[in-house]
């Protein structure tokens, strides 16, 4: 979304819906990937020989905190990392709480489409606002609706195979374990799109340090990690509404 576009005014929490669309795409040697949603805006460029990472290159173009483009630099660890079409395996060997979590995210996401020889692909999520703590979120596939959730609380109610998983920890784990490669990337992409979503209750602009956040958020991500908590300042006017206009999402 360019800065030129106006920006709705946010909705009052249960009246809205909370978008995040990321898109990959591959060239000669290399994957270009970008995300969006209502808080954040990155971008991820992987250079790779057709076995591994020779290159990683971050982009922060909105962000909540103003430590948070310190986060690209993290991502050079990840160079030498061999290809695998699991988007499970960096973390495997490279601890995310030390990365921006949604740089690594679409980072892990840019490997997986290389690794997988795919040309291009589109993740468009929308998460309701919850209501009486249940929400309904959807994620279409490049433009074909492939999960439909609905949630209590922390917990998927329906679907199956998904009914009864909590959303908390050991959700990663099983979709790695349980389900194909791309249902399990899937998954995992709407399961933290879910998390994000929660976002929209808060007024984040009321908070002005991270570091205010420390007692609960302390080593969560790289802005929330000891020796930068301290610094980040709040990056007023980045959050943005996307209720009725997700097209402008990546746009």
């Amino acid at each position: 979304m360019t800065k030129t576009q106006p920006i709705p005014e946010t909705l009052p929490y249960g009246e809205g819906i909370y978008h995040r669309r990321i898109r990959l795409s591959s060239g000669a040697g290399f994957v270009s990937g970008e995300l969006e949603d209502d808080f954040h805006h990155f971008r991820v460029r992987l250079t790779h020989d057709g076995e591994k990472l020779v290159r990683v290159e971050g982009e922060a173009l909105r962000y909540p905190w103003s430590t948070c483009p310190g986060a690209t630099m993290p991502l050079q660890g990840l160079r030498g990392l061999r290809l695998v079409a699991r988007v499970t395996a960096p973390a495997r060997e490279h601890d995310p709480h030390a990365h921006c979590t949604h740089l690594f995210d679409l980072a892990s996401l840019a490997f997986t489409h290389a690794a997988a020889g795919r040309d291009t692909r589109l993740y468009e999520i929308q998460v309701p606002d919850r209501i009486e703590d249940r929400t309904h979120p959807t994620l279409r596939r490049d433009g074909v609706e492939i999960l439909s959730w609905t949630i209590k609380g922390r917990r998927i109610t329906d679907p199956p195979p998904f009914a009864g998983r909590s959303l908390a920890k050991g959700f990663v784990s099983w979709a790695d374990a349980e389900l194909d490669p791309d249902t399990a990337e899937a998954a995992i992409v709407l399961r933290r799109a879910c998390a994000i979503s929660i976002g929209r209750v808060f007024p984040l602009d009321k908070i002005e340090n991270s570091n205010d956040l420390a007692s609960h958020t302390l080593g969560a991500c790289y802005t929330f990690s000891p020796g930068v908590i301290e610094e980040g300042k709040r990056m007023l006017g980045t959050t943005f509404e996307f209720t009725h206009t997700p097209e402008r999402l990546l746009s």
